[in-house]
């Protein structure tokens, strides 16, 4: 499995030389750098997100931003934005919201606020549920990082099969709860439907 790389053998700030430019398959542009004798990506996203050109020959970022992971090519290095401080406290706040229970509307805007990604996956019989996390340029750690908000038997049992889980929350956002349950290393993440008043 890739590791991370030790900065403390890095020079701070360090300087990774352009050797050539490119597009991937996934349609990312990116740079291969050098940086003492190997191979290091960056993503053009990357380089533009610590305040520099991607035309530039050379790329001089501060370790504090950024952190070197393995790639699968022992001799190639992938850059990746470091988790800064703001965001790690928005990400607790909005877990210290989810133990008391928050109202779809207001946790959809706080994930928004705080630049964090929010996608939906449908694994099969398991259901949907929504991957809240940093954006892709960032190293994570799931522990830390990661929100995965699974829908409540109220929830799987009034949406359509033909509805996407946001379309379904964004049409019923005046009733639905997000909420953890558990504690320590068991901590799971659910939307439910409020239950409604029975009218007089």
């Amino acid at each position: 499995m890739p590791k991370s790389v030790d900065f403390d053998s890095l020079l701070n700030p360090a300087t990774f030389v352009q050797i050539k430019t490119g597009i991937a398959k996934s349609g990312t542009h990116f740079a291969f750098c050098k940086y003492k004798g190997r191979g290091c990506i960056l993503s053009k996203e990357l380089i533009e997100a610590v305040d520099l050109s991607f035309d530039a020959k050379e790329y001089t970022i501060s370790k504090d931003r950024v952190i070197l992971k393995k790639t699968s090519s022992e001799n190639n290095l992938r850059m990746f934005l470091k988790v800064s401080k703001k965001m790690w406290y928005e990400i607790g706040e909005l877990k210290k919201n989810l133990i008391k229970g928050i109202a779809w509307k207001d946790f959809d805007k706080e994930i928004r606020q705080a630049g964090l990604l929010m996608e939906e996956i449908n694994i099969g019989i398991y259901g949907k549920f929504l991957a809240i996390r940093p954006p892709y340029l960032y190293l994570t750690n799931k522990k830390l990082h990661h929100i995965n908000m699974w829908s409540g038997n109220s929830i799987k049992q009034d949406i359509a099969d033909d509805s996407t889980l946001l379309d379904y929350l964004e049409k019923n956002h005046n009733r639905v709860i997000c909420k953890s349950f558990g504690e320590e290393d068991k901590v799971y993440y659910r939307c439910y439907l409020k239950k409604l008043k029975n009218s007089i």
